[in-house]
């Protein structure tokens, strides 16, 4: 293995992902240029700095059921126009949500897009805790969650295929800190299902990545198919939630993550790979770079034994590609019944198309 590496520097890594999605790109900076001018405007951001400093740009989609809007605030949130009397429509928009019950009274509230998810929590405090838009407080089931999403246009691919390499060892790290919904058919694991991300680490084709990033699967715990439509990663791992203080602990643990994983150290990612091994080994995994999040996992079998597994795909997939032009499968419990749903909010998959409804009528498709 240490003749032939599994992971062998590529022409792309060095490319940021803006020079590939330059139409996303664009489309970004005009959405944030507009929504800094309309939030500036209304001087809504002087209490910014109270906020943790989270300056990526990122995207909170909140579902919750049986939401009892006093009048006029469900119009206010729904239409997607800004009004000073309603702040919150600075930095949500609300939409149904048929899968939620019931049906009438099931809603979303998504993050407009061009906020830094220091922006989001002053927002979303506004919307949960200062505001009275759910001053009678909703409800949570199995149906609802919380998803986050984060920009990784900034980022070179390279950062990319370490983002996908720590998720893969860690996520059954992350269904723990965010409700276990690992069982949930909406927030498949990936370890539960045939993944196809193993094609693109070592790809120096651009053709090759974007087929491979666009061949994922949408109810993933960890969506890369956004990265494509919209120029983000989608973690879909929590539970339905209208507590302040539980989203901003979850966004800033995806913020760290995001951060430590793309490169503490200045790693390869065959560095990576042989330091994580070596650490197995040793029996000594709190040395790896999570402890950043403060978390031990020297007590988690379970966790150790999914990093083996991880490890073991990733040198089976070398070997069998090494030897034939084979198509990776996860090596997993394959679910046997898997049930869709289509999305009832995003109703453009063109991001191109949506951006031009943002930017040129009421913002009432503003969503990652």
């Amino acid at each position: 293995m240490k003749n032939t590496p599994l992971f062998s520097p590529t022409t792309l890594d060095q490319q940021s992902l803006s020079s590939i999605l330059t139409n996303r790109k664009e489309i970004l900076d005009k959405c944030r240029k507009q929504l800094q001018l309309n939030l500036n405007k209304v001087n809504l951001l002087k209490n910014l700095d109270q906020f943790p400093a989270i300056d990526l740009l990122m995207g909170l989609e909140i579902e919750l059921e049986e939401v009892p809007f006093f009048p006029g605030a469900r119009e206010a949130l729904f239409s997607g126009t800004y009004d000073l009397d309603f702040p919150s429509s600075y930095f949500f928009i609300c939409k149904d949500d048929g899968s939620l019950r019931p049906k009438e009274e099931g809603a979303e509230f998504i993050s407009r897009i061009g906020l830094t998810g220091q922006e989001i929590l002053l927002g979303t405090k506004n919307l949960l805790i200062s505001s009275d838009v759910l001053k009678d407080y909703p409800s949570i089931s199995p149906r609802t969650s919380v998803h986050v999403h984060i920009n990784v246009l900034p980022y070179t691919f390279g950062q990319l295929k370490k983002i996908v390499f720590w998720y893969s060892l860690l996520e059954p790290l992350f269904f723990k800190l965010s409700g276990n919904r690992d069982k949930n058919i909406f927030c498949i694991p990936w370890y539960e299902t045939a993944m196809r991300f193993y094609s693109f680490m070592n790809a120096n084709d651009i053709n090759v990545v974007l087929s491979a990033l666009q061949g994922q699967q949408k109810y993933s715990a960890l969506n890369l198919l956004t990265v494509t439509h919209a120029g983000t990663i989608e973690f879909r791992h929590h539970q339905g939630t209208f507590d302040y203080s539980t989203i901003e602990n979850w966004m800033l643990f995806l913020y760290q993550f995001i951060t430590s994983a793309i490169d503490k150290d200045n790693e390869t990612l065959q560095q990576t790979f042989e330091k994580v091994q070596k650490a197995l080994e040793e029996n000594n995994l709190d040395s790896l770079l999570w402890l950043e999040f403060e978390i031990s996992v020297s007590e988690m079998d379970d966790l150790k034994e999914h990093i083996k597994d991880v490890l073991l795909f990733f040198v089976d997939q070398h070997e069998l590609r090494s030897n034939a032009d084979l198509v990776d499968n996860y090596p997993a419990k394959p679910r046997t019944k898997k049930t869709a749903r289509s999305n009832p909010y995003v109703q453009y998959d063109d991001f191109n198309s949506l951006a031009d409804m943002i930017l040129t009528t009421a913002p009432t498709q503003e969503t990652f």
